[in-house]
């Protein structure tokens, strides 16, 4: 059985830049095992995102930086 774990890749947390939290490095692109296409689905995770009301400061900014990023998910596959 295999299971994708999720992956920030390094683009990414450079986008992101400092932050209040600490969020890993992330990976190389070249070091994922699996990329996922989620354009298709993209505009019902934005409206999830807007759900987040109580953190509507975070939320815009975050928006603002996942409108940057390609429309894709990274995971590392492990076999169990």
């Amino acid at each position: 059985m295999r299971h994708g774990i999720f992956a920030l890749v390094r683009s990414t947390k450079k986008l992101l830049g400092e932050y209040f939290i600490y969020i890993p490095d992330g990976y190389a692109k070249s070091e994922v095992d699996m990329v996922v296409d989620v354009s298709n689905v993209w505009p019902a995770r934005m409206e999830c995102v807007n759900c987040h009301q109580s953190q509507i400061h975070d939320v815009d900014q975050v928006k603002k930086i996942l409108q940057r990023l390609p429309k894709e998910e990274y995971f590392l596959v492990k076999k169990k």
